[in-house]
């Protein structure tokens, strides 16, 4: 018998229900819940057998004192099935949590955790350990125990299809590995007779008219000055109302986000930008060489755990990447669209000391900055995918769902991102069947359903959670089936 372990936290609660509802009897269901809110809707759901994940925390790390043996055996299981990625240090220094942390009350907290979740998979051969991407410590330990026991930590990223219903890939571990996606790729390179060449084009040449924001339907933000200081007011009021409500190291992530006044900071910033003579390019410079790097939102797992927990200075990294280039071109950099004023007035000041770089103003689509660009930088997020569509040279500095494809050069020193640059910089891709085995594999490992539950974006958009549970579980299943098949495509 299969076995799926759930681990509910917030909005996915509901996503993980919907699955679970319709599963097969022949897989074993094993569901945890962060807190006493996901519990209780567990039970209102007729989903009884849970695992209170906060109350056996609280209880474990009140009889805890740090057990340097201990800590040593999660070090070395971090190290081995992070393949060298990460150690203990580097997980606890990319959680956003921790920051607020004496350093041996992160350490007892990660190692509360170890003894948690290694209960819990060795009590239980668990095959797929089904949350969201590593981002916290609590994730991230889970995730890669999961690996050391033989399981997969597997989660659901939205993607890009040729039509015009919600999908998604599946991804696994704690680095943002695209098994399926990258099985097909490879099945696909060697086996070119089976790819629907029209069905290829179709998609490329919808993607390259449609230059609207990547998944930017789903997040709308209200950028009015007035809604900044009612959300400032609001956060306010709470904040005094609820100052004791969380604990800094039973509920930690909690109480971080509690002190969060992101209104407060946006109407700082936005002052900032003023008073620091922040400027952003609204036109276009006109015939200029120029290479493009796309911000990528902070903190965020994509930057912290999937970018190897080394990029979190980004902006260091921007200047040396603008370091790099050759002569004559410039390094347009624009923030993120899903987000706005997040970002302090020195970031910018800083980059705008740099003479061959360009602040980009936010409202420019992306894709129309890489239709143009000579190439694109990013740690993992979708402009490179866009480039790579684009037929633009590629360059990432974490894996990702386009980093195997042969264009994409994957850098992991960034002393060695001039070496890269100037070897490719001829590169000009006029065809595009070496895209096709990508594209095909790309709708194959697509599967139907909508996942985002955060922000309540799936109750905005008015998605039938039933269906939706429905062609979700039916995949998830065959997925469980194929799994093994899809982590050994070296044997392709």
């Amino acid at each position: 018998m299969k076995t799926i372990l759930f681990f509910h936290r917030c909005e996915l609660t509901y996503l993980y229900i919907s699955i679970a509802k319709n599963l097969p009897d022949d897989i074993k269901q094993i569901h945890v819940a962060y807190s006493s809110v996901e519990e209780n809707i567990l039970h209102e759901n007729n989903i009884n057998d849970c695992i209170n994940y906060s109350s056996l925390f609280n209880e474990i790390i009140d009889k805890q004192t740090l057990d340097y043996n201990l800590i040593k055996n999660l070090d070395e299981i971090i190290i081995k099935n992070s393949n060298g990625r990460f150690n203990l240090n580097g997980s606890i220094q990319s959680d956003r949590g921790y920051s607020i942390l004496k350093y041996n009350e992160a350490l007892l907290s990660a190692q509360s955790h170890y003894l948690i979740w290694n209960k819990i998979l060795t009590d239980n051969h668990v095959d797929i350990f089904l949350h969201e991407p590593c981002s916290l410590c609590i994730n991230h330990i889970a995730a890669l125990l999961c690996k050391h026991y033989g399981g997969h930590y597997l989660y659901q990223i939205a993607n890009y299809n040729d039509t015009n219903e919600y999908t998604f890939a599946f991804a696994e571990g704690d680095d943002f590995s695209y098994n399926e996606f990258e099985y097909y790729y490879k099945y696909f390179q060697s086996h070119k007779e089976y790819i629907n060449i029209e069905r290829c084009k179709k998609l490329l040449e919808k993607f390259r008219k449609d230059f609207s924001v990547f998944f930017g339907g789903n997040i709308q933000e209200d950028k009015s000055r007035l809604i900044l200081y009612i959300r400032d007011i609001k956060t306010r009021i709470k904040l005094l109302i609820c100052h004791d409500r969380y604990d800094k190291i039973k509920n930690n992530i909690d109480y971080w986000i509690s002190k969060q006044n992101i209104s407060q900071n946006k109407i700082r910033n936005i002052k900032e930008y003023k008073n620091r003579n922040i400027h952003f390019e609204v036109e276009l410079p006109q015939n200029e060489k120029y290479y493009y790097y796309s911000f990528h939102l902070e903190p965020e797992a994509t930057v912290l755990y999937l970018g190897d927990g080394i990029y979190e200075n980004q902006v260091k990294l921007i200047q040396n990447i603008a370091a790099s280039i050759p002569p004559g071109t410039f390094l347009y950099v624009k923030d993120h669209p899903h987000e706005y004023a997040y970002r302090d007035a020195v970031d910018y000041e800083r980059l705008l000391k740099v003479p061959n770089i360009r602040l980009i103003h936010q409202s420019i689509p992306g894709k129309v900055l890489i239709k143009n660009a000579i190439g694109v930088f990013t740690i993992n997020g979708t402009a490179g995918f866009e480039g790579l569509l684009l037929g633009k040279q590629v360059y990432c500095f974490a894996k990702n769902q386009y980093s195997f494809h042969h264009r994409v050069s994957l850098i992991q020193n960034v002393k060695d991102i001039r070496e890269e640059v100037y070897k490719r910089v001829n590169d000009c891709f006029k065809s595009d069947d070496d895209l096709y085995p990508y594209i095909f594999a790309l709708i194959k490992s697509s599967h139907k359903g909508y996942i985002d539950f955060f922000c309540n974006r799936a109750e905005k958009l008015n998605i039938d959670q039933e269906s939706n549970g429905v062609k979700i579980a039916q995949d998830l299943v065959y997925y469980l089936n194929h799994i093994d098949t899809y982590c050994n495509c070296e044997n392709i």
